[in-house]
């Protein structure tokens, strides 16, 4: 199992204030998809989550905490903010 936190950021105006709101999602891969993800992803990486969502709430520090997990089945890099290098000797 691989698990990891993203966070996902938008900004939206309140009046003529810009203003930011970001949330973040508990993110569970297993099996290959794990293995491949941790191989080939770093911490800073863009990524794409698609998956099932999950949503429960705790109590933490006497107040109660919601936490949204993503259990995901697909995971890849976001080429629209990075690339990478194509490696030919792997053909």
């Amino acid at each position: 199992m691989c698990r990891f936190t993203i966070a996902m950021s938008h900004q939206y105006k309140d009046g003529n204030v810009k203003k930011t709101q970001t949330n973040y999602y508990e993110v569970r891969s297993f099996a290959d998809l794990a293995v491949n993800f941790a191989e080939s992803c770093r911490r800073g990486d863009s990524v794409i989550v698609v998956g099932k969502l999950s949503q429960h709430t705790h109590i933490d520090s006497g107040k109660p905490s919601t936490v949204v997990e993503i259990f995901a089945q697909h995971i890849g890099l976001d080429f629209l903010t990075q690339s990478t290098p194509y490696d030919e000797s792997t053909d």
